[in-house]
């Protein structure tokens, strides 16, 4: 891929995932974006949005002295921006990054692109064979 296709499908996709940060939707199934031709569902949203949770306290903490991360912490605004709000920017640039990662192991190796509830699916099935596996006396390496 070259660096200008990269470059205008980062940044069609960075306008497109802005609807992320003000989507309202509730099903975690309802598509809340489009990365590409790949939809990005509320769940999968909110997935990376988990994942932003802790580095955004630590960091309104030291900008702040922030000690309380109660609901009323997300929503209250501290400089330019509420919590929740960065948190929102930050989910979306791991979710940028990681489709644009994936997509960019699809197009360089022979890896298939796999969305999120398939990614789900095989990580489900996989932690279910290795319980199989202990509980039969198997060997399971690894966590």
């Amino acid at each position: 891929m070259t660096y200008k296709k990269f470059m205008s499908l980062f940044l069609i996709a960075g306008s497109i995932a802005s609807t992320l940060c003000s989507c309202a939707a509730t099903d975690s199934s309802a598509v809340v974006g489009y990365i590409d031709e790949h939809p990005i569902t509320m769940e999968e949203f909110n997935y990376f949005l988990s994942q932003q949770k802790s580095s955004v306290c630590q960091s309104y903490s030291q900008l702040y002295g922030i000690t309380s991360f109660d609901s009323a912490f997300w929503n209250n605004e501290y400089g330019d921006s509420t919590p929740l709000d960065s948190a929102r920017a930050s989910a979306k640039e791991a979710c940028l990054e990681a489709y644009a990662t994936q997509m960019l192991a699809e197009k360089t190796t022979s890896a298939e692109f796999l969305s999120f509830s398939q990614l789900k699916e095989n990580a489900e099935n996989f932690n279910t064979a290795r319980k199989e596996s202990t509980s039969n006396g198997g060997i399971v390496y690894g966590p």
